[in-house]
């Protein structure tokens, strides 16, 4: 909940017609302090979103090339937040049901996913190569 209240700024000053300085510098005081409270926040919110660590045991796969890889049992992550690292693009598709050209959960480029969380009852993953057999990661972070 943001801490910021619009309320704090006395909208009654300057007044219109003969405005004070100290009706001004009023103003522009209160406006600061909004601005000082939205920046600790910003701040705040920056830092959730830096980099993940690589905190966990990396869980290694390889999609097949244009086919579905074999399933991966990945139970150690059930429930946690996880990045997939990967060498090339693929198609994952999360549970018992083998990944396809048309059914997947996440398609991602190569290099490193945003981190999601794994849900609670998923064990299994495969993944689709996109033009080739690309050696993946999935690693829980902290």
């Amino acid at each position: 909940m943001s801490a910021i209240d619009p309320s704090a700024i006395d909208t009654t000053q300057p007044p219109a017609v003969a405005p004070t300085t100290a009706g001004v510098r009023g103003v522009f005081t209160a406006i600061a302090a909004q601005f000082t409270i939205a920046k600790t926040e910003i701040t705040a919110l920056q830092a959730l979103m830096e980099d993940p660590i690589m905190g966990g045991t990396p869980i290694p796969g390889t999609a097949g090339a244009n086919a579905a890889g074999a399933q991966l049992d990945i139970s150690a992550a059930t429930g946690l937040k996880c990045v997939i690292a990967t060498e090339g693009p693929i198609r994952v598709r999360f549970g018992l049901t083998p990944v396809s050209d048309v059914a997947y959960h996440l398609i991602l480029p190569a290099g490193t996913s945003e981190p999601f969380v794994v849900g609670a009852a998923i064990t299994q993953l495969s993944a689709w190569g996109e033009g080739g057999a690309w050696n993946f990661n999935l690693v829980p972070v902290e």
